[in-house]
């Protein structure tokens, strides 16, 4: 009876070992990828005057979807843009964005320090967002600009 407690026992329990390792020599690789993948700004504010039959000027203010302006993302050139410029007396000093990447965003103030993408943005001028990978080992800059009509 002891040899066939040891025959069925010494297996069982060598089997349930060796399992219990299998999941303890895989690591997570962390990828060494950067790369802005999406670019969407949030609505924005239009400020439009026109000239009533009186010859008076009259100003109304108008919200702008965000998801009705396209931008192109160039890998290559490493430029995001909108492909059709937004209305002339559109509100760019305090633009809200949704990015996407492969790595961690955040973009250049001004001052030279980088700011949170999370912070309304002023795309005045092209904007510097840079893409870290998600070890920290390379890093990817993208010049962002957001066209308005000029007239």
């Amino acid at each position: 009876m002891k040899k066939i407690v040891k025959i069925l026992l010494f297996p069982l329990i060598g089997t349930l070992l060796m399992t219990s390792c299998l999941g303890d020599t895989e690591e997570t690789e962390l990828t060494s990828t950067v790369a802005l993948l999406t670019f969407q700004i949030k609505d924005l504010k239009t400020v439009h005057t026109i000239q009533k039959d009186n010859g008076e000027d009259s100003t109304y203010t108008a919200i702008m979807s965000g998801k009705s302006v396209k931008f192109a993302i160039d890998q290559a050139l490493q430029k995001v843009y909108n492909i059709d410029s937004i209305a002339y007396g559109t509100d760019v000093t305090q633009v809200l964005v949704n990015v996407t990447a492969d790595g961690y965003v955040s973009y250049l103030k001004e001052d030279g320090n980088m700011g949170s993408i999370e912070d309304s943005i002023d795309f005045t001028h092209p904007v510097t967002f840079r893409v870290v990978s998600y070890d920290k080992l390379y890093t990817r800059d993208y010049e962002v600009s957001l066209h308005r009509h000029q007239v």
